[in-house]
């Protein structure tokens, strides 16, 4: 747009306004660059940021800005390796802790027998 005033629909308007979207991003189709329901909506589509839930759990729980991340999943996606290559830990050694890193995991003991090799006793209904 040539001026600053922003030539919207009031239905582009509030699509906008319930989507989370500056208007004034959106490239307008009609007379004199006025902005329709339609260009909010392709607008949507093309510039939504894919994110696993995962990966937005973990970059919501570590104040990561998940939204300006690139991804290296499908189509753009941002995946777990993505948000945790982000983490103070894994900048400062460039590496990724898988959670075999993360979590020790106990040793079974030889006195106990795992789950798979246990025995049914069959009932004695004769006795």
């Amino acid at each position: 747009m040539a001026d600053d005033k922003l030539r919207a629909t009031p239905a582009a308007r509030k699509l906008a306004d319930d989507l989370g979207i500056n208007l004034y991003d959106v490239s307008g189709s009609g007379a004199n660059g006025r902005v329709h329901k339609e260009d909010v909506e392709t607008y949507k589509d093309t510039n939504v940021v894919r994110i696993s839930p995962l990966a937005k759990r973990i970059a919501l729980e570590h104040n990561i800005a998940w939204q300006e991340i690139q991804g290296t999943g499908h189509r753009g996606k941002i995946m777990k390796k993505d948000v945790l290559a982000l983490l103070p830990e894994n900048i400062e050694n460039d590496t990724i802790k898988s959670p075999a890193q993360i979590e020790k995991v106990e040793e079974v003991p030889d006195n106990v027998t795992p789950y798979g090799e246990i025995e049914r006793i069959p009932n004695d209904t004769n006795a």
